[in-house]
C-alpha cells in the first residue's frame, strides 16, 4: 500500500473528523494500513512528517503491534534500529518542559511502546538499559522526569 504521510494525514483527519460514508471509507483504508506487514517501515516517517497528531499515535499503534506480534521474526539489526530510534524519539520528546506538555500524549504511547521493546529485549538483549536510563537522569531534569514514568510503567 504506497501511501504519503499528507495522504495518512488527510486519511487519519477524515476519520476523527468525517461523516458517514467519508468516515467509513477512511476506516476502512486505516484498517488496510494497519493490516499491511510493511506499515511499520513508514513509522519513522510518519513521526517526522505527520502534521495531524492522531497519524502520529496511529503510527506507533502499528510499531507496538509489531514489536508485540513479530519482534521474535526481526533481524536483529532491525531490533536495535527500532530499539535506538524509539529511545532518542522520547529524548527529543522530553527534552525540556515545554516539550514534554506540548507531546505529553505522544510521549506516553512512546514510553508504553518502550516498554513493549523491554519486555522483548530486557534483560538477555539489553542487559545495560537500567544503568542507561539511570545515566541519560544527569542530561536533564525532564528526561529525569521522564524516566521515572518509564520505570514506573516497567515495574
Amino acid at each position: 500500500m504506497a501511501i504519503t504521510i499528507p495522504e495518512l494525514d488527510e486519511i487519519v483527519r477524515s476519520f476523527y473528523e468525517g461523516r458517514g460514508e467519508q468516515q467509513k471509507q477512511a476506516q476502512a483504508t486505516l484498517n488496510q494500513f494497519k493490516e499491511d506487514q510493511d506499515s511499520w517501515l513508514l513509522v519513522d516517517k510518519i513521526l517526522a512528517e505527520a502534521t495531524y497528531p492522531q497519524t502520529k499515535f496511529l503510527g506507533l499503534q502499528v510499531l507496538d503491534n509489531v514489536i508485540m506480534t513479530r519482534w521474535k521474526v526481526l533481524p536483529r539489526d532491525q531490533c536495535q534500529g527500532i530499539r535506538n530510534f524509539v529511545v532518542q524519539f522520547i529524548i527529543q520528546c522530553s527534552s525540556s518542559e515545554e516539550t514534554m506538555k506540548e507531546q505529553k500524549t505522544l510521549l506516553n504511547k512512546l514510553n508504553l511502546v518502550l516498554i513493549s521493546i523491554l519486555k522483548q529485549e530486557w534483560p538477555h538483549n539489553w542487559p545495560t538499559f537500567i544503568n542507561e536510563i539511570i545515566t541519560s537522569c544527569h542530561s536533564s531534569l525532564s528526561i529525569c522526569e521522564n524516566n521515572m514514568v518509564i520505570l514506573r510503567l516497567l515495574s
